[in-house]
């Protein structure tokens, strides 16, 4: 008597993304059975991004993925996106699900700066600048 086990993977990349406000965001989203049992449906769901939300791509035999590609316009804010796959194996009443994350951020406007680091930087910029009109103009 062998035990079957169902399993699913997605991968949504890339990872994380640097974009500026208003562009689009790319990703691939990957979907593989990693089991050893075919599924009879997979749905792929994705709440922030309505073009990765496609909903059911129907079975998906042990070992086989299904690749697509989708986007987000116009984003204005940094996010943390989050797509799911759940496949219901093929004699089981359960589905199994996977679910991966892909950051989008805007690299000026995210970089954390502490109270400390701010007047850090300040002080530095001030002594630039001071420096500058000493030596540098004269």
């Amino acid at each position: 008597n062998t035990q079957l086990n169902p399993a699913i993977s997605i991968v949504k990349s890339p990872a994380s993304q640097a974009i500026t406000p208003g562009e689009t965001a790319f990703w691939t989203i990957q979907v593989t059975n990693t089991g050893d049992v075919d599924f009879v449906d997979v749905d792929v769901s994705d709440e922030l991004a309505p073009d990765c939300n496609i909903g059911s791509i129907g079975p998906l035999a042990a070992g086989d993925s299904y690749i697509f590609d989708c986007s987000l316009a116009d984003v204005q804010s940094a996010f943390t996106n989050v797509a799911c796959a759940a496949g219901l194996p093929d004699g089981f009443s359960t589905p199994v699900e996977d679910c991966d994350s892909a950051r989008v951020f805007f690299p000026v406007t995210d970089v954390p700066v502490d109270g400390k680091w701010a007047l850090i930087l300040l002080v530095m910029l001030m002594i630039a600048g001071a420096w500058t009109r000493r030596y540098y103009w004269r």
